[in-house]
This record gives structure tokens, sequence and C-alpha cells, in this order.
């Protein structure tokens, strides 16, 4: 598979490549509401094999902070 995102930013066959290489893919969480707790839980306690959370995001910046301190990951 060889897909272009947003311009040819994101090649689909460079994340596949640094999946094979590091055998971590890196999440991030778009939208912190209620049902993202479970998630963001998952993710960035590691208990997910192969996954870590690198980031949030939520249009209400107080609720990316507060899943973002908890996890210790970016907030946007």
């Amino acid at each position: 598979m060889n897909c272009e995102l947003v311009g040819g930013r994101i090649r689909a066959d460079l994340i596949r490549l640094r999946f094979l290489e590091t055998g971590l893919l890196k999440v991030a969480l778009v939208g912190c509401g209620r049902i993202s707790q479970r998630h963001s839980e998952l993710l960035g306690k590691k208990q997910i094999d192969g996954m870590e959370l690198a980031a949030v995001c939520d249009i209400k910046s107080d609720r990316a902070s507060v899943v973002a301190d908890l996890h210790n990951v970016p907030a946007y």
C-alpha cells in the first residue's frame, strides 16, 4: 500500500516501515470526552501490545489537558 494523505506529508508505507522497525504504533486520541477515558487508559498505560498513546486533542482544551497530564503526552 502506498497512499498519500494531506499533500503527501504522511505516507502509509513510511508508517508501516516505522512499525516494522520499532514494533510500536503511536496513536493520537481525537476527542477527550467520556468514552475516550477507557481508550486513553488502555493506550496510556500500554495495555495494548504494540501501541502507545502519543498525543490527545479536543475542541475543549481543558479536557485535552487533563488527559494529557494523566498520561504525560502533549495536548492539542
